[in-house]
């Protein structure tokens, strides 16, 4: 299963295109980025893929220098629970 990265989206799409996961991350206006959504399908839950689009994502952010925030329910979650990101995570 590889995880796809464009334009502040990872995602996981299956042999014919279709969205199995994806999780958005765009900058706000302030330059910093906002998780705002995380979606995995019926069919992938409970293997822990939205915890792999969140580390996708953050390596990006990292990537880019950048910092993060959270306003997708799951990512302020899942963010609370691993300090390794405080340095990129702005509460």
């Amino acid at each position: 299963m590889e995880i796809l990265h464009k334009n502040h989206r990872v995602f996981i799409q299956d042999g014919s295109w279709q969205m199995l996961a994806e999780l958005i991350f765009g900058q706000d206006s302030d330059g910093i980025f906002n998780i705002s959504r995380t979606f995995v399908d019926p069919s992938l839950r409970g293997q822990g893929v939205a915890e792999k689009l969140m580390i996708a994502a953050l390596d990006v952010i990292r990537e880019e220098n950048g910092k993060v925030r959270a306003s997708c329910g799951y990512a302020v979650k899942w963010l609370g629970k691993h300090d390794e990101y405080n340095d990129i995570f702005v509460k």
